[in-house]
């Protein structure tokens, strides 16, 4: 079982992140949870030097649905002895740019790249707000390919209610968790597609059925 979960949204210091299922009203703690800590600088021992750089070229392919323009991914590397220190330097016809520098979403793609592999071998994988910086329409895409393709088992939160366009046609795929810790899932009510239940406040529990009026004391006295 892998997570990924922004740096930001971390709200402990030393990343001690616990996950509980809800099992006969007893907590059962999930053990063997992976952590991995993305930095600009990636360091690979000896022995998985090949492993990595083939992960490289699959980043490259991966990056290249969305940035066609990327030509290739170079990699700028030291050896300490023990392990290689490796940079990612991305080529493009204008220039090459450190990652560092890359953008946000190409950034976010990279963190992201890695657990959503493991999750087309078999993995079971739980990503935080997926959506973050990436195209709706490539989100779209990827979840169809992973309904398609995928071994394992993907799960995420996210802000893009629009996915639930893309989810609905897929069994158990929607669920919500309501203030109060309830798991309600959300399928087709009539007329009412999920998207629409979200915008109408239909959702059982749902922190976001909440109305325009709502925000009338939040800006002080209004003329």
């Amino acid at each position: 079982m892998h997570a990924y979960l922004d740096k930001e949204d971390e709200h402990k210091e030393y990343c001690a992140l616990d996950f509980y299922l809800q099992k006969d009203k007893a907590l059962d703690k999930i053990k063997n949870v992976t952590f991995t800590i993305h930095l600009n600088e990636d360091l690979v021992s000896k022995n998985l030097l090949d492993i990595y750089i083939n992960d490289i070229n699959n980043l490259k392919s991966f990056i290249q649905v969305l940035k066609p323009d990327l030509l290739d991914i170079k990699l700028d590397q030291s050896f300490d002895g023990t392990f290689y220190h490796m940079k990612k330097i991305f080529v493009y016809e204008y220039g090459e740019i450190d990652e560092l520098y890359e953008s946000t979403g190409i950034k976010r793609i990279i963190k992201l790249y890695s657990f959503l592999k493991k999750a087309t071998r078999g993995d079971i994988v739980f990503i935080d707000e997926l959506d973050a910086n990436i195209s709706g329409v490539f989100l779209d895409r990827l979840l169809e390919f992973f309904n398609d393709n995928g071994n394992g088992q993907l799960c995420f939160t996210t802000h893009d209610i629009l996915s639930m366009n893309t989810l609905k046609q897929y069994k158990n795929a929607i669920i919500t968790i309501g203030e109060s810790g309830k798991v309600v899932p959300i399928v087709k009510d009539g007329h009412y597609s999920p998207v629409n239940q979200f915008y109408e406040g239909m959702i059982e529990d749902s922190p976001f059925n909440i109305n325009s009026f709502d925000f009338l004391t939040a800006f002080g006295e209004l003329k």
